[in-house]
């Protein structure tokens, strides 16, 4: 693995340049990340990189807020076992923590600190991602619920097109560089795209009705 601490910085801050979730600006931008990555020879950080962007920027929408901390601790230990999300926590603000220029024995540190810690936290993140994806859409089918105005509509176009989104950036940035992560990746948003599908109900019945009678639509396959 590279221990390149101006490559990850230049990595992260590709991520974190004002992308909206349209779908050709994200895909541009996280691919554009990637081969920053990819052309260092470093696949595990290009993994990486498309991860944290997709876990670090969850405001899909204008009322969707980011998961807090101790929502992600919470997540992440129920999937993987107490203790691992508070690893997650920290690493993923150690992602935005920069060296004072002039301290370069802690910049080494960070840089053999992040070498040791990338491939465990790459198999985290996509689990984290799984994770996540559930909890959006369990929120978007309360907001729903709690809202009579909002009885009948159709699911949110974005919450269809996030799931695509993600499956063609996996497919085309990850394939090459690490089949393994590919293949976790691969059920993960094979996963989200049938949680996708079953939350489009028939025209002739409100999606918000339906969650009401079955609300294992969503918290079901979310808790598994």
């Amino acid at each position: 693995m590279t221990n390149d601490f101006s490559l990850l910085k230049q990595v992260v801050e590709r991520l974190h340049t004002g992308v909206k979730y349209g779908k050709g600006q994200m895909v541009d931008q996280v691919l554009g990340a990637a081969e920053i990555a990819k052309t260092a020879g470093n696949p595990e950080l290009e993994a990486l990189a498309l991860l944290h962007k997709s876990q670090e920027k969850k405001r899909i929408s204008e009322t969707q807020k980011p998961l807090t901390d101790d929502e992600i601790i919470l997540l992440v230990d129920r999937a993987l076992g107490e203790g691992k999300g508070a690893k997650v926590v920290d690493a993923l603000k150690y992602m935005k923590t920069e060296p004072e220029d002039n301290d370069k024995a802690r910049e080494q540190e960070m840089q053999l600190a992040w070498a040791a810690a990338a491939p465990e936290l790459v198999k985290q993140m996509l689990m984290v991602e799984k994770i996540v994806n559930f909890e959006t859409s369990l929120r978007v089918l309360e907001a729903l619920r709690d809202d009579p105005k909002l009885d009948g509509v159709k699911p949110p176009e974005w919450h269809k097109n996030y799931y695509i989104t993600r499956w063609e950036m996996v497919e085309v940035a990850l394939k090459d560089a690490s089949p393994e992560l590919y293949d976790r990746a691969y059920r993960a948003g094979k996963e989200g795209t049938e949680l996708a599908s079953k939350l489009m109900p028939p025209e002739r019945e409100s999606w918000v009705e339906r969650f009401k009678k079955d609300p294992s639509i969503a918290v079901g396959v979310y808790l598994d």
